[in-house]
């Protein structure tokens, strides 16, 4: 089946129109697809090539699946696609599921990755915002955690000011700590990169005091 869907959904036109009507008209077929490692590829080409309308209607195949789908090596990447062809408006569901769990999410292997780009795509819709502010209020402890840090360092780059300056905040309690660690120094370097001047001339003034 899967296989089958990518073939008629790659040659465009009429043959991709009639493929993703096929794909919508088998129940269950968005969310059994997802969790497979051929079929979520195929979701995931249905999402890139179906007209607008269509596309809200594929998602909502994962609609009270996103906390199972932020489990999956598969299906982690629908989700991901789901939030860069869509408004938040569109699959208000996403945001609405992860509220439930949000900051164990941030540390998950692959739940670190849906929030990367839920700051890239959805952060100026308010609930998103919202819930991206609960997650940050661990800033510190996220900065150094193996996969919470690559949520920070994308809050630094397409987080909104006040998002920023709770990570600087954060940072600044054990600035020589988090420097050192492993995980937290990929967040000092791209705070350095993404801050102010006056932010950056901080930060060096705070690494010289704490410098034996």
């Amino acid at each position: 089946l899967a296989s089958e869907f990518s073939v008629q959904l790659g040659a465009g036109g009429s043959a991709a129109a009639a493929a993703v009507e096929t794909f919508l008209g088998d129940n269950g077929a968005v969310r059994r697809l997802s969790f497979e490692p051929t079929g979520c590829r195929v979701v995931q080409q249905a999402l890139e090539v179906a007209g607008r309308g269509l596309q809200a209607r594929i998602a909502a195949g994962l609609k009270d699946g996103v906390a199972e789908a932020m489990r999956s090596p598969h299906a982690n990447y629908v989700l991901q696609k789901i939030i860069k062809v869509l408004t938040p408006a569109e699959a208000r569901f996403v945001v609405e599921e992860i509220n439930e769990d949000c900051l164990e999410w941030a540390r998950h292997e692959y739940g670190c990755r849906i929030y990367c780009r839920l700051f890239e795509h959805w952060i100026q819709d308010k609930n998103t915002a919202a819930l991206l502010d609960l997650v940050l209020a661990d800033a510190e402890g996220l900065m150094r955690h193996t996969f919470g840090h690559h949520v920070v360092e994308c809050a630094l780059d397409h987080g909104l000011p006040h998002q920023k300056q709770q990570i600087f905040a954060a940072l600044r309690k054990n600035f020589l700590r988090n420097a050192g660690n492993r995980n937290a120094a990929y967040v000092v370097e791209k705070a350095i990169v993404n801050c102010g001047p006056s932010d950056q001339q901080t930060m060096f003034e705070d690494l010289l005091n704490h410098t034996p």
